[in-house]
């Protein structure tokens, strides 16, 4: 009976199901056409976890890279080799716009050319420089440079301090404690193990103490500066005003004027050019890739010259570069020469040196303000270098200590 009552309900239920169906009403699709527009906002970029554990982090900056002391002192090493040819590119560069600085400040350019200009505002490529010099912050920027350098000079001194003490203290108990048992004392005595130590913490000071030389220089610098500054903070029309009015001239539109210009527009892209290399240059040596070599070096999976060699290449390709700089300076100094002396006859007579002299003002102080940004910001790097040098010695001193501690449990 049950079997026949189940049989019925389905039955039922099944004849309910055919007259649902039939009011059941079936769309077409959609054409191509007349789909929606993707919203992209509705999808996402799928990456792999691998490229995402690689990238930079907010903040990574501020976390030291921890390595064996034995890749450090591979990375000294290596470091003593790069800086070698790096001097020797840096010198040659710099010697280029030393003698590109001297060429012009004896012709007095560019202010000689904004001079017999009749424009009665300032020249657009100087106030560029103005205006790069008011964004970062006036002289303000250089104060804040200053003030950063010198707390990474203190956090390096720190760091020193800390090791000196670690390895003093731990010297003085090993002498005690010899000095209570006498023979029984069976260590080996501090210090003929911590010499090394020792050694390289005066390397670093001696080092820290020559930055130290720079940072005054500057601190002076700016001191001496800062009047200078005080035009720079102008605006454009402020400025203007302030500019002696123009004596008429006829020069203007001179051909070696424009010779002359397009000369020093050049010699201005070939600094940025420099600049750039040498960025580049200081760069190469905090390479993750350096690290991995090395660090496979110390795990005597590659030999070491191989691994210096495929680095040290990197810095022997700026040979070319620096040969083309010399080649392209060496022709706009001969343009500036040849044009200079039919310069000189057409502005002879012609009443410009009051507005001569405004614009070397304007350009001595902006030149200031450069040197002295770039000599701190060569310091901000130092600094950080060596406080990761440093931190890896601290670590490496706490080993020591520990293991002498354990020596004189035993």
């Amino acid at each position: 009976a049950s079997i026949k009552n189940r049989i019925k309900t389905i039955q039922a239920e099944y004849t309910k199901v055919k007259e649902i169906n039939k009011n059941v009403y079936y769309e077409c699709c959609k054409s191509e056409k007349e789909l929606e527009k993707i919203e992209s906002k509705n999808f996402t970029l799928h990456r792999s976890i691998q490229m995402k554990l690689e990238e930079d982090y907010p903040g990574s900056e501020n976390f030291e890279v921890f390595l064996p002391m034995e890749v450090r002192k591979l990375e000294g090493e290596f470091m003593q080799q790069a800086n070698k040819i790096i001097s020797q590119y840096l010198e040659l560069l710099q010697k280029m716009t030393a003698d590109e600085d001297s060429t012009l400040k004896n012709y007095g350019l560019p202010q000689a050319i904004y001079s017999l200009s009749d424009k009665e505002e300032i020249p657009e490529d100087l106030w560029k420089r103005v205006s790069d010099f008011q964004q970062r912050g006036n002289i303000q920027y250089l104060e804040s440079l200053l003030s950063g350098v010198a707390q990474s000079r203190k956090n390096c001194y720190d760091v020193i301090s800390k090791c000196e003490k670690l390895v003093i203290d731990e010297e003085n108990e090993d002498n005690s404690m010899r000095a209570i048992y006498g023979k029984n004392w069976h260590r080996l005595p501090s210090s003929s193990l911590n010499g090394e130590i020792k050694s390289r913490l005066d390397s670093y000071k001696g080092n820290l103490e020559k930055a130290f030389e720079t940072d005054s220089t500057v601190e002076s610098n700016i001191e001496i500066i800062k009047p200078k500054m005080t035009v720079l903070k102008l605006s454009k029309n402020e400025l203007t005003q302030q500019m002696p009015k123009s004596v008429a001239s006829k020069v203007q539109g001179d051909p070696c004027i424009r010779h002359l210009e397009g000369a020093l527009s050049a010699l201005n892209d070939l600094k940025k050019q420099r600049e750039e290399t040498i960025a580049n240059m200081t760069k190469g040596l905090e390479s993750a890739e350096l690290r991995k070599d090395l660090f496979a070096v110390y795990q005597n999976s590659l030999d070491k010259q191989t691994a210096f060699d495929r680095h040290l290449a990197n810095f022997n390709s700026y040979e070319k570069f620096v040969q083309e700089q010399e080649t392209q300076s060496a022709d706009l100094i001969s343009t500036i020469d040849e044009n200079m002396r039919k310069f000189k006859k057409l502005k002879s007579g012609k009443g410009h040196e009051d507005k001569l002299e405004f614009f070397a003002n304007i350009d001595e102080g902006l030149k200031s303000y450069e040197e002295n940004m770039n000599l701190l910001s060569n310091g901000a790097k130092f600094y950080k270098q060596m406080h990761t040098y440093l931190t890896s010695l601290h670590l490496y001193v706490n080993d020591f200590v520990a293991s002498r501690n354990v020596e004189k449990d035993d």
